[in-house]
């Protein structure tokens, strides 16, 4: 996920930085309900449509791709 940030995102001089050092600014992070991590759903940088998640039944449908998004899981009130 960092890696695609970068490549799309990141200017020049955040890409040498990541090449020396190791370092990027906008690490991926997992998605959270509730303030507890949602381990389905990861989120990098400030792209809202780079959006890592799992989902089920991918396929191929008149050249396009399809897939079923899982259900976001609903906390349970206390």
């Amino acid at each position: 996920m960092e890696q695609l940030y970068l490549v799309d995102n990141a200017t020049s001089d955040e890409k040498i930085n990541y090449a020396k050092n190791k370092e990027f600014a906008y690490l991926a992070y997992y998605d959270n309900i509730n303030g507890v991590p949602w381990h389905s759903s990861i989120l990098c940088g400030h792209n809202p449509y780079l959006w890592g998640r799992m989902v089920a039944n991918v396929r191929i449908v008149n050249d396009r791709l399809e897939w079923e998004e899982r259900p976001r899981p609903v906390p349970p009130k206390i």
